[in-house]
């Protein structure tokens, strides 16, 4: 039995495997690059940087600004000084704009929490009623309009925390996309087009290779620039220095596959960017918190292509093959050790009364002393699931989860051959 599951998971390995890789530069690669908190009170110089790269390069970059920073710090509710944006920052972001450079997101309004509560997770505006956040969200849209003489259609929510009244009023406002992360709210009926952060800048080769494999026919790939990661220095945090950030652009724009798209260009020329796409690729990151963490990590990155915006078609895909996958490596592993525990039990019982015992109640103590462990080691409460698997830096709990089922296993097959041999006659038992 356990030896038919193991084959029967080795046959299926192509079947599991087709139609979720395709050839490599089977289709072009979108890129877009955006950095976010841009405001009166941001590193002006950093912006200004960032800016000349990509005028240099000749390549956009989206801004996601806010319009009136809280003076007294984000996550602190209650009334503070709001900060502008700059006459500089205005005039440099203009220039910008006009070059064909510069992208402008509205990122809320002051950034300011308004959840009451110090262990609440930051907001702006989810819970508030329709009025209150539509009227912000046309505040901060008329603002930037005006002083940066550009049309504003991107929104991109503050803590990436929203709610299906801010999804009205964004439709409302005549907003065509939405800027976030992969965890929020989507509305089934909008007209909204949904691109998510895929992966960081230190991640975003691994994410191009990775597009590269995948089926689908238009993979896209967002890359979010913080300003830490441009202005670092040190090598042992993982982050690329001012060279590296030149070296890593050179090359992005080097590769014939792949194309560097503003947030417009995509959604103009992608119709596959609404609310069904966003709730699948949700719906499969979800899974892969849970799954990825208590499978070896090839199983994932078999089928599944960290930091790329996937296809609904190939969400679906992925989640079955996932499924099939756990299932059946767990239900080997389990059949082999049960097997493997029944026979060595109807050889050793009967000539070591110690080794009965130990197995058949060493078994289960042990099955309770791993299960009490892995109740309070694991811990699969949310952490951004999007960049968590795109970086490769999921929990590791697989070897947690194969000692339970190996001990499971080991203590059923053990009673199994123990009961087994306890209905035989006596005479044959003492012999």
């Amino acid at each position: 039995m356990g030896a038919g599951l193991v084959l029967l998971l080795l046959a299926g390995g192509p079947f599991l495997s087709a139609g979720l890789r395709g050839s490599p530069g089977a289709g072009r690669i979108g890129v877009i690059f955006f950095t976010d908190d841009v405001s009166g009170l941001s590193p002006a110089a950093v912006e200004v940087e960032l800016l000349r790269t990509f005028r240099d390069l000749g390549i956009p970059l989206t801004f996601g600004v806010i319009p009136f920073a809280s003076a007294g710090g984000w996550s602190r509710p209650g009334a503070q000084d709001m900060v502008p944006l700059t006459a500089e920052k205005i005039e440099t972001m203009k220039e910008a704009i006009r070059a064909g450079v510069l992208e402008i997101s509205l990122h809320g309004f002051s950034h300011q929490n308004v959840a009451a509560g110090p262990d609440r997770e930051g907001t702006e505006f989810r819970g508030l009623d329709y009025e209150s956040q539509a009227k912000k969200i046309a505040a901060g849209k008329a603002f930037l309009e005006k002083k940066l003489e550009t049309c504003v259609s991107i929104w991109s929510p503050t803590w990436n925390s929203y709610d299906g009244t801010t999804l009205r009023a964004l439709r409302d406002l005549g907003f065509v996309s939405l800027f976030a992360m992969e965890h929020g709210a989507a509305d089934p009926g909008s007209t909204l087009k949904y691109v998510p952060v895929t992966c960081d800048l230190a991640h975003m080769r691994a994410a191009v290779e990775s597009a590269r494999q995948t089926a689908d026919d238009r993979p896209l790939i967002v890359v979010w620039i913080s300003p830490a990661d441009f202005i670092r220095t040190s090598r042992d945090n993982g982050k690329p220095t001012e060279r590296q950030f030149s070296e890593l652009m050179a090359w992005i724009v080097s590769q014939p596959d792949v194309q560097v798209l503003s947030v417009g260009q995509e959604t103009r020329t992608d119709d596959d960017l609404g609310a069904g796409r966003f709730a699948a690729y949700n719906s499969t990151l979800g899974l892969l918190h849970y799954l990825y963490p208590v499978l070896p990590a090839r199983f994932v990155g078999r089928w599944f292509s960290p930091g790329v915006y996937i296809s609904a078609a190939t969400s679906a895909r992925i989640r079955t093959r996932l499924w099939l996958s756990a299932l059946l490596f767990y239900a080997a592993i389990w059949a082999l050790s049960a097997v493997a525990a029944y026979i060595g039990g109807l050889r050793v019982f009967p000539a070591s009364r110690v080794a009965a015992a130990l197995f058949r109640f060493g078994g289960p103590l042990l099955l309770a002393v791993i299960s009490v462990y892995a109740f309070q080691k694991l811990d699969f409460s949310y952490n951004r699931t999007l960049l968590e698997i795109a970086q490769f830096t999921a929990r590791s709990y697989y070897p947690i989860t194969a000692a339970w089922t190996v001990c499971s296993a080991v203590s059923v097959g053990a009673w199994a051959s123990y009961l087994k041999l306890d209905k035989r006659p006596r005479s044959k038992r003492a012999a």
